[in-house]
C-alpha cells in the first residue's frame, strides 16, 4: 500500500500518490535512522552523504587508525624496491627510464658512463645480493613482528571506526576520542571476527587453487597418456578440460564473492553492537539472508566508485618519489577510503535490522526515539513494510 519512504532523507514521507493536498507523514530526522528501511539508491545516497557531514573528524580518526596500518605495508615495498635496485627518491617510471635509479644499478656502477645509482652503492645490480645472513634474519623478524601489529591495527581501525559510523548512523554526535578507546576495548572480539572470516576466505582460496592445479594436472596427464601410446593429443579433451578449468574458477570465484558478501559486515557488528565473534559472525549470515543483493549492490558501486578515485588520487603519485608514494600519499588515500567503507557496512547492517526487526525492537535495543508515529493503518511494531515490486528498489 504504502512505499518506502527513504530512512535518512529530508523530504517527508507521503503515504499514496496523493497530490499537493495529500495528508504528510512523519518527517524523518535527517542525520538519524528513521522507522522505515530504505531503497537501494536511498542506501548509496545516505552513505555518501553521511560522510560528507563528518568528513572532517571521520578523516581525523582515520588518519591514526587507518594511516598508521597503510605506513606499516608501505614500508617493507619501499624496502623491497630498494633492495631490488630501485632509487627510492625517484618514481616509478623514472627508475626505468634511461639513467634512472634502476636502470643504473642494472647494468651496474659507472657502466656506460652512468654515475651510481646512490653514492657507495653495491655494484652488484641488485642490493639484496650483498645482504649477510644475519640481516636476512633481523628482516624476517621484522616482517613477522609487522605483521602481527598490522593484524592488530587493523582490528583496532575496524572498531574505532565501526563506532564512529554507528553513531553517524544513529545521529548522534562523533567523538574521536569515543572512537578511539572503543576501538581498543573491542580490540579482541573484532580481531576474533577478522580471524574467523579470514579463514573461511583463505579456505575457499586454497580450495580454489587445488581445483586450478587438479585441472592442469589432468590435462598435462592426457598429453603424456597420448605421447606414451605414439598418437597425437585429442584436442576435444584437452578443450574440455580448459573449459572445465575455466567454469570451475568462475563458480569459485562467484562463492567466494557471496561468502564474502554474507561475512563482510561481521567485524563491524563485533565492534558496533559489542557481541561476540561468533555471534557477530551469525548475525551477518542470517542477516544478509534474502538481502544478498540489497548488500552486494551498494558494495559494488562504492568499489567502483572508490576505485575511481583512488586511481586519480595515486596515478600522478607513480611520478612522485616511492618513499612518497607508499608512505604519505598511499596512507594518506587509505585514510580517506577507510571510512567510507565503515559506513557502508554499518549503514547496510542497520537497515537490515530495521527490515527484520522493525523500527520500536531496534529503537528500544539503540535507545533511540520512539516518537515517530507510524503510517495510518501501519503498526511500528511490526518488521517493515513489503515489498512489491514498485517498492523493490
Amino acid at each position: 500500500m504504502y512505499g518506502y519512504a527513504p530512512v535518512y532523507a529530508p523530504p517527508p514521507y507521503v503515504p499514496g500518490a496523493g497530490g499537493g493536498g495529500a495528508p504528510r507523514g512523519p518527517r524523518v530526522r535527517r542525520a538519524g535512522i528513521g522507522p522505515w528501511p530504505q531503497r537501494i539508491t536511498d542506501l548509496i545516497s545516505t552513505i555518501f552523504r553521511l560522510y560528507g557531514q563528518n568528513i572532517v573528524k571521520l578523516g581525523l580518526l582515520s588518519l591514526v587508525v587507518a594511516g598508521i596500518p597503510a605506513i606499516l605495508v608501505g614500508a617493507p615495498v619501499v624496502l623491497y624496491l630498494y633492495l631490488l635496485g630501485f632509487d627510492v627518491t625517484q618514481g616509478y617510471f623514472q627508475n626505468l627510464l634511461p639513467g634512472g635509479g634502476f636502470l643504473r644499478n642494472l647494468v651496474g656502477n659507472n657502466l656506460n658512463g652512468y654515475p651510481p645509482a646512490v653514492p657507495g652503492s653495491s655494484p652488484v645490480p641488485f642490493r639484496f645480493l650483498s645482504i649477510t645472513p644475519d640481516q636476512w634474519l633481523l628482516i624476517a623478524v621484522g616482517v613477522v613482528v609487522g605483521a602481527i601489529l598490522l593484524l592488530l591495527l587493523s582490528a583496532w581501525q575496524i572498531g574505532a571506526l565501526a563506532i564512529a559510523a554507528r553513531d553517524c548512523t544513529l545521529g548522534r554526535p562523533v567523538s574521536i576520542g569515543a572512537a578511539l578507546r572503543g576501538g581498543l576495548r573491542r580490540l579482541l572480539p573484532v580481531l576474533g571476527t577478522i580471524v574467523l572470516v579470514g579463514l573461511i576466505v583463505v579456505a575457499l582460496f586454497v580450495l580454489l587453487e587445488v581445483v586450478i592445479f587438479a585441472m592442469i594436472g589432468v590435462m598435462f596427464g592426457i598429453l603424456a597418456y597420448s605421447q606414451a601410446r605414439g598418437g597425437t593429443p585429442n584436442a576435444g579433451v584437452i578443450l574440455l578440460a580448459v573449459f572445465g578449468g575455466v567454469l570451475l574458477y568462475f563458480v569459485f570465484l562467484a562463492l567466494y564473492v557471496y561468502v564474502l558478501v554474507r561475512l563482510g559486515m561481521a567485524p563491524y557488528i563485533a565492534a558496533a553492537d559489542t557481541v561476540s565473534p561468533g555471534r557477530a559472525f551469525g548475525r551477518s549470515w542470517s542477516l544478509v539472508r534474502g538481502n544478498w543483493w540489497r548488500t552486494f549492490t551498494p558494495l559494488l558501486v562504492l568499489y567502483f566508485a572508490v576505485s575511481f578515485a583512488s586511481g586519480l588520487l595515486t596515478t600522478p603519485g607513480e611520478f612522485a618519489p616511492i618513499f612518497v608514494l607508499f608512505l604519505i600519499l598511499t596512507p594518506l588515500v587509505t585514510a580517506l577510503v577507510a571510512p567510507l567503507w565503515a559506513l557502508a557496512y554499518v549503514v547496510i547492517y542497520y537497515d537490515l535490522r530495521l527490515r527484520r526487526e522493525g523500527y520500536l525492537p531496534l529503537a528500544g535495543d539503540l535507545g533511540l526515539p520512539t516518537d515517530f508515529p507510524p503510517p495510518p493503518g501501519w503498526p511500528m511494531g511490526a518488521p517493515g513494510p513489503p515489498v512489491g515490486p514498485a517498492q523493490a528498489g
